[in-house]
């Protein structure tokens, strides 16, 4: 399965992301990915022991799917389809 990265690139050249994996019977699950530098694969970091949504309950059998995230005015925000 591919991770279906998607990330935003900080002011300081610094990613924050998600990437999925499989999920078995809770179907696919995100996590937090970061990296110092986004032009160097070697500091990227994947937190796949952790999940990103505690509670894959919600979709029992689907999980989250096609991350995508973006800047607003203030914050940046995260969301799943």
């Amino acid at each position: 399965m591919d991770t279906n990265l998607a990330v935003l690139i900080l002011p300081n050249n610094s990613v924050v992301g998600i990437g999925r994996t499989g999920g078995g019977a809770t179907g696919i699950i995100a996590h937090r990915v970061y990296a110092s530098d986004w032009r160097d694969a070697t500091t990227y970091i994947g937190e796949w022991s952790t999940l990103l949504f505690p509670n894959t309950t919600i979709l029992p059998t689907a999980g989250v799917e096609d991350p995508f995230l973006y800047f607003d005015e203030v914050r940046w925000e995260n969301k799943t389809v």
